[in-house]
């Protein structure tokens, strides 16, 4: 029998890889089975020859699509096909680019997937935003927020990951390269800037006063041009406030990030607006399956991962001090990563996540 084939309406997946959306089209193309793919391309990443490319963008494609970008997969779309038997589009949605895709849907004898890989920031026209004959949701806090909305064709499918083996030797090697002391408790903020941080520094700066063996290390992409600003600010309030560089480093774009994690104690996140993240962002999924102990800012998303109280959830940084006073201990951070290996092994894999696509897709043939 004749493969079917799917065509995944994208970025481009190709490096670099810090792109939550770009890496789940990889584990699909990597991964799945009983399908083929025509995936969109920039030319800079080839997969199984099973695969169709099409090579429609001209330069790497960042964290949101140029108009020429959008351009060429508006031109795309309305070329006939006769070829793809569903049309599945990853892209977090906002009016002007689903009512586009929904005008061109409507022109198709195809079916339709459309995978809201984050939510919008405000729902007034819900009926313009999503426009799928299936929806699928990357957690269950999202697909009980659109059920809410009288959306009833949605399948939530998490987020996967693959996991990598390590040993305490790897971890030693890459403390000392990042020079991390072995007696200090690394404590690793990777995530958006955000209102939330300059607190943080406040926190962090009386954690310096109380002489605490802690160093703290801010990780933050650059994802448009208004973070130059937003980094500079950042850099100003830390010299007002005196954190000293061996207490705080920051770290912008970083080709070895994943090394970093490894690296490091905690993963902490202090935001409680995912606004533009993916609802369950992939660096707290790569820090669980690393056995690290993972401290979130109380919102429904984070607190979906807690399945096993396998995560410390903060509602404020005096909450965070006592956790971080209960996490300093050994034996606490290796009973909670532990349990952080188990639970991305039962819900967050690659593997699980493609077959659960693969069932989606047999669904709507």
């Amino acid at each position: 029998m004749k493969t079917k084939r799917i065509k995944i309406i994208s970025k481009s997946p190709s490096p670099p890889w810090n792109d939550s959306a770009k890496n789940i089209i990889k584990a699909i193309l990597e991964n799945i089975e009983n399908f083929d793919i025509e995936y969109y391309s920039d030319g800079k990443t080839r997969f199984s020859a099973n695969h169709i490319e099409n090579k429609i963008y001209n330069e790497n494609t960042s964290y949101s699509l140029s108009l020429s970008q959008q351009l060429s997969v508006f031109l795309n779309l309305l070329k006939p096909d006769y070829k793809n038997s569903i049309y599945h589009y990853f892209f977090s949605p906002n009016i002007k680019t689903s009512f586009a895709t929904s005008f061109i849907q409507k022109l198709k004898y195809q079916p339709s997937i459309q995978t809201v890989l984050s939510l919008p920031k405000t729902f007034d026209n819900p009926g313009l935003l999503f426009f799928g004959n299936q929806i699928v949701t990357m957690s269950d806090t999202a697909k009980l927020k659109l059920n809410k909305l009288g959306f009833e064709n949605i399948t939530r499918i998490y987020p996967g990951i693959d996991i990598e083996s390590f040993n305490k030797d790897e971890i030693l090697y890459e403390r000392n390269k990042f020079g991390i002391n072995n007696e200090t408790l690394t404590i690793l903020y990777a995530g958006d800037y955000n209102d939330s941080l300059y607190s943080f520094l406040e926190f962090i700066k009386e954690q310096e006063t109380k002489n605490k063996k802690y160093k703290f290390i801010f990780a933050i992409r650059e994802k448009s041009e208004n973070d130059k600003k937003e980094l500079y600010n950042l850099k100003i309030r830390i010299k007002q406030l005196g954190i000293s560089r061996s207490f705080l480093k920051l770290y912008q774009e970083l080709k070895d990030f994943k090394k970093l994690l490894l690296a490091s104690d905690i993963l902490i996140m202090t935001q409680t607006d995912l606004y533009a993240k993916m609802d369950i962002p992939l660096v707290v999924l790569e820090a669980m399956a690393y056995k690290k102990s993972i401290i979130l800012f109380d919102n429904p998303f984070f607190r979906e991962i807690n399945k096993d109280d396998n995560i410390f959830i903060a509602k404020s940084f005096q909450e965070l001090s006592v956790i971080l006073n209960n996490v300093e201990k050994l034996s606490i951070r290796t009973e909670t990563g532990l349990k952080n290996l188990s639970i991305v092994k039962k819900y967050f894999t690659n593997k699980i996540m493609v077959e659960n696509y693969e069932k989606l897709y047999q669904k709507l043939l």
